[in-house]
C-alpha cells in the first residue's frame, strides 16, 4: 500500500526579512512506489540586503541549506528524516541511495523542492516538526525519542550566529544558514496526498541600529575634530550573548548555559556599519523602514548620508535570563574627540530588563541626549517583519557605585562627605576604587583653592588614572565597573592640600558620587593639630597624635564606663577614646560592652587579617587571662620591624602611614610628664594631661575577658600604654600612669587598650 504526502514551502515575506511561511498546494507523489513520500515546494521571498553587503539581497536570512523532518504517531512512534549528504546533487541519486533523507534543491531566489520517502504513519494523526540549516555534520542518531527533541536538544554557537558565507560558497558546508523550526499535528491519509501547512521561524534573534546622532560629512579621518556633537560609530558587539538554542523552542526557557561576551564585534566602516538617509518608501511597502545606503569614500561623500545604521550584522539566540546575565549591546565611537563606550541594556521603561526572543529584532536608535551633552538610546521591539511595537530606553542619571576602597588614605569620619580620605602630608599618596555604572563612569578632579575659598578645575597635584581595562558586570541592570588609581606625592607642609573625585556616570557628567581627598597637615582622619611633647635622647621631637586610633573628639575628660550603659554612653566613649587594641593587631574593637564582637582564640597570626577577626577581640579560651596571648605562634615584630632604638613601621602597626606606634623608650618619655586626675564623681571622670602641651589622653583602663561571656573594662581612671615591641612569646611589656605613680610591668599579649600613634622620624641627610 502506498501512502503520499506532498507538501509545498512557501517563504512569504511581509518585509525586508520574514517569517518563513510553509503552505498547501499542488505537486507531484513520489515515482518510486517506495511508501509515503513528502513532496515539498519552497519559494522564493522579497529580496532584502544580506550580512555585511549594502547592495546585495536579504536572500541570506531566508536560505535553506538543508532540510530535516521529525514525525511522531502514538501508533508508529517516532522517525527521524535527516537531509540527504551535501555532496548528493542528483534527485535520482538521492532518491535511490538516500531515499528516507530529505533531498533539497533549488536557491532563495528561484524557490526550493524538498522530497522524502516516509517509512511509518500512514493513516494516523502525526506530529511533524520541520528544522532547517541544523549543521552538516549534525549527527541525527543522537535524537532518539520525540519527548527528548521537544525537551532537550539544542545547538550551541562558538561564535555569533550568521548567515554568511551565504549562496556563494559553493561548499555547503563551509557556509552558515540560520537555523529555523516548524511544526504542525495532521493526520496523514493513506493513498491521498496530503497537503500541509507550516510556518516557520528562525531560532535567532536579530539585533538591527541605527546612529542617528550621526552629523553628515564625518568619515573616520576626520571623526576626531569633526562636528562637536556628532556621535560617529566604530563598534558594536553584544554582552551577555545567549551561544545555545533549543531547536524547539520554549516560552520564556533557554539552555542552561554560561553567556558570553567574547562574540567578535562589528567594526568594517563602509561594510558592516553603513552610511545611510531615511527611506523614501512608504511603511506599506517597507514596514521596517530600512535606511537607504549612502556610497561614501569621501568626506564630500558623506554630506549625503544623515546617519549610520549596521542592519543585518548581528544576531543571538533567545536569552531569558533577565535577572543575572540579560542581553545587552556595547557600542563605541568619537564623541567630540573622544572614545566613548557605552553600554546599552534591553530594560523597559520601569528599568527592569525583558527577554531576547527568537524570530524578533531589536532596533537600537542612537540619538543625541538633551542638551546635547551625550548620546542617548531608544530601543524598539517587533517581530523580524513587523513594525515598532514597545519602546524603552535605559537610565542616564544613576549615580555609580563605589566599592574596594584601598590605598593609605585614612577614613575621615567627621567629614561631611561621606567618602573622605586624609593622607599625611609626609607620605605620598594612593587611592585606588572600583566604580560600576550602566554608562562606563569616569572621574573629574576639583581643587580646593584656599585663597578664594572655591572649588576649581586649576591644579595638578593629583594624578588619576584607570586600571586594567573596563569590565563588563554580570546583573540584571547591565553595568560596566571601571578601576580607578589616584596618586599624588608628599610635600614639605604648611597647608592642607584638598581635592574632590568627581566619579561620574558615563552618560551625564552631572551624575555622580564623591570622594574627598586630604593631603594633610593635621592628624589623618581628623582636624586636630599633633604636637611635640617630648625629646628622644639624640634631641629629636617625640610627636604625638592628638587622638587614639578611631577617636574623632578631644579627650577632655573620660568618665567610667560599666557594661551597663546605654548605646548613647558607649558611642560617646568611643568618640573620646577610639578601638581597644590587642598588642600586635591590625586593627582593634569598638567597646560595646555585651554588644562588643568577640571571637574564640587563640588563632594563627596569618588568620588575624581575615575578615571575620576585623574588629573582633580576640578571647584566649582555656588560658591565664592575665598573660596568655590572642595568637597561638609569636611574632615579636608585629608591630616594630626594626630595634627599640631604630624602629621600623611594622607589617601590622594599626597607624596612619607617617605614623607609628611608639617604642617603650618614647612611651617613657611621654609618662613622664603625664598627669591624672580624678575630676568628679558618680560617674568617676578622669582627665590625663601632658605638662606644657595641649594634647590630652584617655585614663581608660584596659579591655580583658576570660570567656566569650566574661568581659569588662578594668582600671579605669590608669593611662595603659604597649611598647612597640614584646618581650616574650605571650608577653609585652607595658606602662601605665595613675593619679599617684607611674609603673612599668609585664602583661599577656590577650588584654586590649588604646594606641596613641606619633609621627615617624622624618631621615636627614
Amino acid at each position: 500500500m502506498k501512502h503520499y504526502i506532498f507538501i509545498l514551502l512557501s517563504l512569504l515575506l511581509l518585509a525586508s526579512c520574514n517569517e518563513q511561511d510553509i503552505s498547501g498546494g499542488s505537486g507531484t507523489t513520489g515515482t518510486d512506489g517506495s511508501g509515503l513520500r513528502l513532496s515539498v515546494r519552497l519559494s522564493s521571498g522579497v529580496a532584502t540586503r544580506a550580512l555585511g553587503d549594502p547592495f546585495a539581497s536579504g536572500k541570506e536570512e531566508k536560505r535553506i541549506d538543508r532540510l530535516a523532518f521529525f514525525v511522531h504517531t502514538a501508533e508508529d512512534g517516532f522517525q527521524v528524516y535527516p537531509p540527504v549528504p551535501d555532496d548528493v546533487t542528483d534527485p535520482d541519486v538521492a532518491a535511490a541511495d538516500h531515499p528516507n533523507a530529505v533531498y533539497l534543491s533549488g536557491t532563495p531566489d528561484d524557490g526550493y523542492e524538498a522530497t522524502v520517502a516516509l517509512t511509518a504513519g500512514g493513516g494516523y494523526v502525526a506530529d511533524i516538526i520541520a528544522i532547517a540549516n541544523l549543521p552538516a555534520d549534525y549527527d541525527y542518531n543522537q535524537i532518539v525519542t520525540w519527548q527528548g527533541l521537544c525537551d532537550s536538544v539544542a545547538l550551541h554557537a562558538a561564535t555569533m550566529p550568521a548567515c554568511l558565507p551565504g549562496s556563494a560558497e559553493t561548499d555547503k558546508t563551509a557556509r552558515n544558514a540560520f537555523v529555523m523550526y516548524g511544526d504542525i499535528r495532521k493526520e496523514l491519509k493513506k493513498e491521498e496526498t496530503n497537503a500541509l501547512s507550516f510556518v516557520l521561524q528562525r531560532l535567532v534573534a536579530r539585533i538591527d541600529i541605527t546612529n542617528e546622532a550621526y552629523a553628515s560629512g564625518t568619515i573616520p579621518t576626520n571623526a576626531a575634530t569633526g562636528p562637536e556633537n556628532s556621535f560617529f560609530l566604530t563598534s558594536a558587539r553584544l554582552l551577555h550573548a545567549q551561544p545555545a538554542a533549543f531547536v524547539v523552542p520554549k516560552p520564556d526557557v533557554t539552555p542552561d548555559v554560561v553567556t558570553t561576551s567574547d562574540w567578535a564585534p562589528i567594526t568594517g566602516i563602509g561594510t558592516e556599519i553603513l552610511y545611510g538617509k531615511p527611506t523614501t518608501k512608504d511603511i506599506a511597502t517597507d514596514p521596517t523602514q530600512e535606511p537607504e545606503a549612502v556610497p561614501v569614500a569621501t568626506a564630500d561623500d558623506a554630506k549625503a548620508a544623515t546617519l549610520q545604521y549596521a542592519w543585518h550584522t548581528l544576531y543571538t539566540y533567545p536569552n531569558s535570563d533577565t535577572e543575572h546575565a540579560p542581553t545587552a549591546l556595547e557600542i563605541k565611537g568619537k564623541f567630540r574627540g573622544t572614545e566613548i563606550t557605552r553600554q546599552i541594556p534591553f530594560v523597559d521603561k520601569a528599568g527592569n530588563a525583558f527577554p531576547v526572543e527568537g524570530n524578533h529584532r531589536y532596533l537600537v536608535r542612537i540619538v543625541k541626549a538633551p542638551g546635547q551633552t551625550d548620546i542617548a538610546f531608544n530601543i524598539a521591539v517587533s517581530e523580524w517583519d513587523a513594525v515598532d511595537t514597545v519602546n524603552v530606553k535605559p537610565d542616564q542619571t544613576e549615580v555609580p557605585e563605589i566599592a574596594n576602597i584601598g590605598g593609605n588614605g585614612t577614613p575621615n569620619l567627621i567629614s561631611d562627605v561621606a567618602k573622605t580620605y586624609d593622607v599625611y602630608y609626609t607620605q605620598d599618596g594612593k587611592i585606588t576604587f572600583d566604580a560600576t555604572c550602566p554608562f562606563a563612569p569616569g572621574v573629574r578632579v576639583k581643587y580646593y583653592d584656599s585663597h578664594t575659598d572655591s572649588w576649581t578645575m586649576k591644579g595638578d597635584w593629583l594624578t588619576v588614572k584607570q586600571v586594567g581595562n573596563t569590565e563588563i558586570v554580570t546583573k540584571a541592570d547591565h553595568s560596566y565597573r571601571n578601576s580607578f588609581q589616584v596618586t599624588f606625592n608628599k610635600f614639605d607642609g604648611g597647608v592642607t592640600r584638598k581635592a574632590m573625585l568627581l566619579v561620574h556616570n558615563g552618560g551625564s557628567e552631572v551624575e555622580c558620587d564623591t570622594i574627598l581627598v586630604r593631603h594633610v597637615v593635621t592628624y589623618p582622619g581628623t582636624d586636630f593639630e599633633p604636637e611635640a611633647v617630648a625629646t628622644r635622647d639624640d634631641g629629636s621631637e617625640i610627636i604625638v597624635a592628638p587622638v587614639n586610633i578611631g577617636a574623632t573628639k578631644i579627650a577632655d575628660k573620660t568618665r567610667h564606663v560599666s557594661t551597663g550603659e546605654t548605646d548613647e554612653v558607649y558611642e560617646a566613649s568611643f568618640e573620646q577614646v577610639g578601638y581597644y587594641f590587642q598588642w600586635g593587631r591590625k586593627t582593634g574593637v569598638k567597646y560595646m560592652a555585651y554588644r562588643s564582637r568577640f571571637a574564640e582564640g587563640p588563632i594563627l597570626i596569618a588568620d588575624e587579617n581575615r575578615e571575620e577577626y576585623q574588629n573582633v577581640f580576640i578571647v584566649a579560651l582555656g588560658e591565664d587571662s592575665e598573660m596568655a596571648s590572642w595568637s597561638s605562634d609569636s611574632d615579636s615584630k608585629l608591630w616594630n620591624a626594626g630595634t627599640e632604638d631604630a624602629p621600623v613601621k611594622g607589617r601590622n602597626d594599626p597607624c596612619p602611614p607617617g605614623w607609628r606606634v611608639a617604642t617603650r623608650k618614647e612611651v617613657n618619655k611621654i609618662m613622664d610628664k603625664v598627669t591624672v586626675k580624678q575630676i568628679s564623681t558618680n560617674p568617676n571622670t578622669y582627665s590625663a594631661t601632658i605638662k606644657d602641651s595641649n594634647i590630652k589622653l584617655t585614663a581608660v583602663g584596659l579591655l580583658t575577658a576570660s570567656s566569650m561571656t566574661f568581659h569588662a573594662l578594668y582600671y579605669q581612671g590608669i593611662i595603659y600604654s604597649y611598647s612597640s615591641l614584646s618581650q616574650s612569646e605571650k608577653g609585652v611589656e607595658s606602662i601605665s600612669v595613675s593619679s599617684s605613680a607611674k609603673t612599668e610591668y609585664s602583661s599577656g599579649k590577650v588584654i586590649a587598650a588604646p594606641v596613641r600613634c606619633i609621627q615617624e622620624q622624618t631621615p636627614t641627610l
